[in-house]
């Protein structure tokens, strides 16, 4: 392509003499021999062998780099080396130097790290004509004049680092320039041809057997080769040539800046009139290439040039004359704006493009260029830039343009392409559809059963939409395009509710997998159920049983292979509403059910029973026997899962009397059941109920007496109520008279039982208060005879070893006498009687083993002993008689013949039998040989002992009795008997005898004056059973020593 075909644009402004004058003050007369640019500086060699660093300030810094001339040099972009070629001496080898520009020596120049003769294979001495450096400061090479290359491999800042290798096979020719590409290509160039060396093989092969003039060779983008030549530019790759530009032109320089390939050649002077014979100046024309977008963004002629540079983002221009030039790009938005003002969008588009432009400017662009495009009237133009708005420009911009306009193809192909994007909603297709219409019916081009029938995937469209569309039109292909795309709800939906074709719809239906089925019978079930139930009654039995589609073989190949594979199954309760209409359909439904899997839930059952009483209540006399027969089969079936109490509210409702009388008995509601036999008029029935449940209920023939009863059924009432007490005469008086119907003859009988009972209670009553009584006078005789009569003890064996007695012995009031060591070997307490006491401390001792168990075991103590105080287990107890006069002590005389040492007989104890006080009457009965239980109102079921008798004790009797006992409990002393002391000598005086003689009559007295000592604070008493005993380390204790607990919330403290 020829580049005067390409169009010219000006994108950059000219800055002249940016410097200052700072370059031209500095280089003067001389020559620039080589310019080039990197890590933020510019450096220019002359031909006098400095070197000037110039910053971004224009600061210069020179130094003398080589003492004749400077010939090669290129500065590393990214590090502050500067690698040079030139001499020091004439006719020798070249000098390879690398300077570190960020270190300086003494005299303030840049520090030289290495200095090496670059010498080809030959060792003879050439001149080196081009150079390249890697950016990774590991490779180098050099050109030379006769064509070798060396290849220098190593760090070039260290001084001997590496070796230099002259690369086979590069030619005679002189070479022009080189390049790296990557760190295993070198490119070649020479004046004869175009080389790529493969630096892993050190093997040249030969891209093009045309070469170029030094400095006429860039490396653009970093991996293609641009080569100059008068008649072309020329890009080449590692693989080869690749394309060319034809541009005529001796060229004296090739630069790449960013994107753009900057050519300099020789301007050819223009031959004017004039009387000067002088050679006409040198100029050079400088033309900047988009190669990209293939345009040309700027070209103007300049003076001599001696230097292209680009640095600092930046492109600047050295003149021969010293002059820096700036040339400055213009931004991107000044670009676009003098694009649009020529109407060149897609030159716009192209460089928003290759500039990276963000995509909301692209997508202006493009409106632009369709809006463009559209007002000249090219509406298919337009339409491929809409195209490209797709996502971002809002669609109904364009699709209102095109709509005013009736264009209907170039919107059919933006809808399309919406479509294919999915950028399309439910409108866009329904207005697509409807474009398809609309051609159809002018060009009959079919497009809409084109687009119903393609299975090409091309245009995503909204199958939903398009047949919501389509069945406006047709249902015939919307029912096609729904079977297409196997839309089976909507298939469904137009069949039963277009077509009215329920039978079709049920085989649809059947042909579906199992999950699918399953929805659209809970969605249509209801129905086709209406209008088709027996077929509708079979799908849902296969349904919840067995499914398998009817487009399927019976038999899969995983069943013959030996895979077992579980039934699919739907659940019967979601179907169960849909028979609500229909209750033979759902009788015989859940009838299959049940059959099928007995362990059904309760709702299948419940929906049985019911609809089973609803068509028992709808049924005729004859059929409803074979219903109630069906309920109460399904009622007494033990693994029917059904609601109890559902179940009855429905029996309840529709009057089945026979379920409501079955589920009473199952809920134990007998009460209810002898009611309804009641409300029924059916007294009998209610009677057998008592007979029956009257054992566990005994209210339920209390419940037939207050009906009432018919006069008939009394006898048997008033016996049952009377012989278990049910209820006081009273209140049965009372209940009876309030029924006017009665007779007293009807009640004679149970009158005249009641009055005979209450009689022999009287009776028995007086004769036990004439028995207690007498008893009392006989016990208060008994103890004035211990308090004022002598006592003879006749008792001649210990009670204990039952042999003889000997002296001394000791003597109690009950008869019992002991040997002295017997007594005290064996006696628990010196004041009681071992055989009497034994007896009476066993039950405290295992009540107390009790309480201390029930302490330990019980989670809540506390509760425990509130138990026990309640039972007045730590009463004070406190006995005393009407008469505390002193008793005589009968002291038995001792022997004269005995001797002196013999200890006298110990003092004889005389217990008082005890008939009074708590359990006074049990210990009479006892010795009568009868017992007798006394039965109180709200206490604990008690069990008569074998053997013995219960006797009903009226509450008088018993708020008699517990005034009595407490009364007793006032009044109660405890008895001590006396110990006999043995006189000192038999002869002693008659007054000291009866002095002690006294003085144990007053300690007998004593021993009867009340005592209201606390049993817990006896000498004798183990205190570790005490549970209310003040132990501060007991854990157990509820009320211990605890810093947090307040001592006057301690009831017992």
């Amino acid at each position: 392509m020829a580049f005067l075909e390409w169009r010219r644009f000006t994108f950059f402004d000219i800055h002249k003499n940016i410097d200052n004058g700072k370059i031209a003050e500095c280089l003067q007369d001389t020559n620039v021999t080589v310019a080039t640019s990197g890590n933020n500086h510019v450096i220019l060699c002359d031909v006098t062998g400095w070197a000037h660093l110039i910053s971004r300030n224009w600061e210069i810094t020179s130094f003398k780099a080589y003492e004749l001339t400077v010939s090669l040099a290129q500065q590393l972009p990214h590090d502050p080396y500067l690698v040079t070629i030139g001499d020091d001496e004439a006719g020798v080898t070249p000098l390879v130097k690398v300077w570190d520009w960020s270190r300086t020596d003494r005299h303030g120049n840049p520090q030289c790290a290495r200095v090496s003769r670059a010498v080809p294979s030959h060792m003879r001495p050439t001149p080196a004509t081009a150079l390249a450096v890697h950016e990774n400061k590991g490779l180098l090479a050099v050109g030379f004049q006769d064509g070798s290359v060396s290849l220098f491999r190593g760090d070039i800042a260290r001084q001997r680092s590496g070796k230099m290798k002259t690369l086979p096979e590069t030619g005679t020719s002189p070479i022009t320039g080189l390049a790296f590409k990557g760190a295993d290509k070198l490119f070649i160039v020479s004046r004869a041809c175009t080389m790529v060396c493969s630096l892993s093989g050190e093997r040249c092969a030969v891209l093009d057997c045309m070469g170029a003039a030094p400095a006429c060779s860039v490396l653009a983008d970093r991996h293609r080769l641009t080569v100059a030549t008068n008649d072309a530019i020329y890009c080449y790759t590692t693989e080869g040539r690749g394309p060319c530009y034809a541009l005529e032109g001796e060229k004296v320089r090739l630069n790449w800046f960013r994107s753009y390939l900057v050519i300099t050649t020789n301007e050819t002077p223009i031959k004017t009139a004039s009387t000067s014979t002088g050679p006409a100046p040198k100029a050079h024309h400088v033309t900047i290439l988009d190669i990209q977008n293939k345009f040309i963004v700027f070209s103007k002629p300049f003076e001599e040039i001696d230097a292209v540079l680009t640095e600092w983002g930046s492109f600047y221009i050295l003149l021969k004359n010293k002059e820096m030039i700036y040339l400055d790009e213009k931004d991107l938005q000044s670009k676009l704006s003098l694009l649009f003002k020529k109407n060149l969008y897609d030159v716009a588009i192209r460089i928003a493009s290759s500039q990276h432009y963000d995509v909301q400017g692209l997508i202006e662009i493009y409106k632009q260029y369709g809006d463009h495009l559209y007002s000249k009237g090219d509406l298919k133009g337009a339409i491929e830039q809409y195209v490209k708005t797709i996502g971002w420009l809002e669609t109904s911009y364009v699709i209102r343009k095109y709509l005013e306009s009736r264009h209907l193809e170039p919107l059919v192909q933006y809808l399309e392409e919406l479509h294919k994007k999915g950028y399309a909603t439910e409108d866009h297709t329904t207005l697509l559809l409807t474009c398809y219409v609309k051609i159809d019916q002018h060009d009959q081009q079919g497009k809409l059963k084109e687009f119903i029938n393609s299975k090409d995937k091309a245009i995503g469209f909204d199958v939903d939409v398009a047949i919501k569309v389509v069945r406006q039109v047709s249902v015939d292909d919307a029912l096609s395009l729904a079977a297409i795309h196997k839309r089976h709800d909507w298939y469904l939906k137009m069949i039963i509710e277009d077509k009215k074709e329920y039978k079709q719809a049920i085989d649809y239906i059947a042909d579906l997998e199992f999950e699918d089925a399953e929805l659209f019978m809970k969605k249509y079930g209801h129905k086709l159920i209406q209008h088709e139930p027996e077929e509708s009654n079979k799908l849902l039995k296969l349904l919840c049983t067995d499914y398998k589609p009817r487009n399927k073989p019976l038999v899969d190949e995983s069943s013959l292979s030996g895979n077992h594979r579980e039934p699919d199954r739907a659940i019967p309760d979601d179907f169960i509403h849909m028979f609500l209409s229909n209750s033979e359909q759902l009788i015989d439904f859940l009838e299959h059910m049940i059959a099928s899997d007995p362990n059904c839930s309760s709702l299948v059952y419940n929906a049985l029973i019911e609809h089973y009483i609803h068509v028992w209540s709808k049924a005729i006399e004859e059929e409803k026997e074979a219903y109630e027969e069906k309920v109460l089969k399904v009622l007494k079936d033990p693994e029917a899962n059904y609601d109890k109490d559902q179940t009855l509210i429905i029996c309840q409702m529709l009057g089945f009397t026979s379920g409501v009388l079955h589920l009473y008995e199952e809920k134990k509601l007998w009460r209810e059941q002898v009611a309804l036999h009641i409300r029924g008029g059916e007294a009998e029935r209610a009677l057998a109920v008592c007979r029956r449940r009257g054992a566990a209920c005994p209210r339920l023939w209390l419940d037939v007496l207050w009906a009432p009863p018919p006069a008939r059924c009394l006898p048997e009432l008033l016996h049952v109520v009377a012989s278990e007490k049910l209820l006081s005469p009273i209140l049965v008086i009372d209940c009876l008279a309030s029924t006017p119907s009665y007779t007293l003859g009807d009640v004679r009988k149970y009158l005249m039982d009641v009055l005979k009972s209450e009689n022999d209670v009287i009776t028995r009553e007086q004769e036990l208060a004439s028995k207690y009584r007498a008893e009392s006078e006989k016990m208060k005789a008994h103890i004035q005879m211990i308090q004022n009569e002598p006592v003879t003890f006749q008792s001649s064996r210990c009670a204990v070893c039952s042999r003889s007695l000997e002296l001394p012995t000791v003597h109690f009031l009950c008869q019992h006498s002991y040997h002295v060591h017997c007594f005290q070997s064996y006696s628990e307490s010196e004041s009681e009687c071992m055989k009497c006491a034994q007896p009476a401390r066993r039950p405290p001792s295992r009540a107390a083993d009790a309480l201390h168990a029930r302490l330990h075991a019980d989670h809540d103590p506390y509760s425990v002993v509130s138990e026990y105080f309640g039972r007045g287990l730590f009463n004070k107890v406190t006995v005393v008689t009407e008469c505390p006069e002193p008793t005589p002590t009968v002291q038995q005389p001792t022997p004269t013949h005995l001797p002196t040492h013999v200890p006298a007989p110990a003092p004889v104890k005389v217990p008082i039998t005890q008939t009074y006080g708590p359990g006074a009457e049990a210990k009479l009965r006892l010795q009568e040989g009868q017992s007798k239980q006394v039965f109180v109102a709200n206490a604990a079921k008690q069990v008569a002992p074998k053997g013995t008798s219960v006797v009903p004790v009226p509450e008088g009797r018993m708020r008699l009795m517990e005034k009595y006992s407490s009364s007793l409990e006032a009044n109660m002393v405890k008895l001590e008997p006396q110990v006999h002391a043995p006189k000192s000598s038999p002869f002693a005086s008659p007054s000291t005898a009866r002095k002690n003689q006294n003085d144990k009559s007053q300690r007998i007295s004593a021993a009867i004056t009340n005592d209201t000592k606390n049993p817990f604070e006896d000498e004798n008493y183990d205190e570790a059973k005490n549970p209310f005993a003040d132990e501060s380390n007991d854990a157990t204790n509820p009320f211990g020593e605890d810093d947090d607990y307040d001592k006057n919330l301690n009831p017992f403290s």
